[in-house]
């Protein structure tokens, strides 16, 4: 492994022929995660119908994401760490450290589902946005993200295994490929909840009632568990709280931009993907620093060298690569689904870029700042980072969005 030293003493081309195989696992895993986000966002444009039908879902969708891309991302951080610590050697549901955190996993996705569809309806309520119900929104929220969450939960925990027997780095392609399968299986998840449930409306406060009867009686079940579920929920959930709600007031902008947005089939499908592909480059960089942190391979320095330096200009080589690409992606994509589109590709490849470049410019040089006063502030870093990378990616992703489509007159 290199030192310190000779990474201080390395040029930059130098320093790319030696990271050959992480650029290359890195471009690989979140090639995949763009086109899976493209995807899951084509299929939101195509069901502008449902989220008209349904005022107020639309606002879910950013804080679903982000809860299962930043509680799945947290998990993958801190299986990764465990295995380049040796603290684990395989994928084991017997192993103490692989139960409890998929366990801490299960609860954290419970709480935040209910909390995001309040956030929703609080947040809607004091902007005067149209929504549905608090009730309706409790049940689509939970229902949504559950049947997301028994699907991710075991693939992400396996995958991750299999990357590492591989010899692959799983700080490079856990955040991507964490989202590329979250967005993909959550936001057909959360539209097939509001169909279904819109069947049985008249029964949303029983459900509702009988959601919250199980997280309270969860919430006793909690004071029972070891210290380490304990101790993940206890940093966790304030830091996810925090970034679902930025996450929801995303939403609310969508919403109160709905009109506008399913005009435009193409720009409402680049937003999932832009958003998501905001938090996966920052994830790869916060997993990145905490990991190399963790082996005291990064001092917790205000200072940007050696290392660190090389693991920012890895991530805007990345940014360079995925924005265009997204916008790209989702013209092409969109044209193919027969979606009606009113936009001139190179201007949708030159928003995606440009948008990108900002958000990529806050969010990287934010979560250097964050991981540096968490790890001196004895805290996880795994259980922090990327749930405030997730939530800040989310509104600053929408904003910069927003920003550059209003300055080039689409919107």
């Amino acid at each position: 492994m290199s030192t310190t030293r000779d990474i201080n003493n390395v040029g930059f081309t130098e320093y790319l022929q030696r990271s050959r195989k992480t650029l290359k696992q890195a471009f690989s895993s979140l090639f995949l995660t763009i086109l899976t986000s493209v995807l899951a966002g084509i299929i939101l444009a195509s069901s502008r119908d449902i989220l008209l039908a349904t005022p107020g879902l639309i606002i879910l969708v950013p804080a679903i994401l982000s809860m299962r891309g930043t509680i799945q991302g947290a998990l993958g951080s801190r299986l990764g760490s465990a295995l380049h610590l040796g603290l684990i050697k395989r994928f084991n549901f017997r192993d103490p450290i692989v139960q409890h955190n998929l366990l801490a996993s299960i609860l954290l996705s419970s709480y935040l589902a209910v909390m995001i569809a309040v956030f929703s309806k609080v947040i809607s309520a004091l902007l005067g946005i149209e929504s549905i119900g608090i009730f309706s929104l409790i049940s689509i929220s939970f229902v949504g993200s559950t049947m997301a969450m028994l699907i991710l939960l075991y693939a992400i925990s396996k995958i991750l295994f299999i990357a590492h027997r591989r010899g692959w780095d799983i700080d490079t392609i856990q955040a991507p490929l964490v989202s590329s399968f979250g967005d993909f299986v959550t936001i057909p998840s959360l539209l097939l909840s509001a169909t279904a449930l819109g069947f049985v409306a008249p029964f949303h406060f029983t459900i509702s009632v009988l959601i919250v009867a199980f997280l309270i009686a969860s919430i006793f079940f909690v004071w029972h568990l070891s210290s380490d579920i304990k101790r993940i929920l206890k940093e966790s959930l304030p830091i996810l709280a925090v970034s679902v709600t930025l996450s929801a007031i995303a939403g609310v902008a969508m919403q109160g931009n709905l009109k506008k947005l399913v005009e435009l089939p193409a720009v409402l499908a680049l937003i999932p993907a832009f958003s998501a592909q905001g938090g996966n480059i920052g994830s790869v960089f916060a997993s990145r620093l905490s990991s190399e942190m963790h082996l005291g391979l990064i001092k917790p320095k205000f200072k940007v060298a050696g290392y660190a330096e090389h693991e920012i200009s890895h991530t805007y080589l990345l940014s360079l690569f995925s924005f265009p690409l997204i916008g790209a992606l989702t013209y092409a994509i969109a044209v193919l689904a027969g979606l009606p589109v009113a936009t001139n590709p190179m201007l949708l490849v030159f928003v995606s870029l440009v948008a990108g470049a900002i958000l990529s410019t806050v969010v990287v040089f934010s979560t250097f700042y964050l991981s540096i006063k968490a790890y001196r502030s004895s805290i996880d870093p795994d259980n922090i980072l990327i749930p405030i990378v997730a939530g800040m990616a989310d509104v600053l992703g929408i904003v910069c969005l927003f920003v550059v489509l209003h300055i080039m007159g689409v919107i």
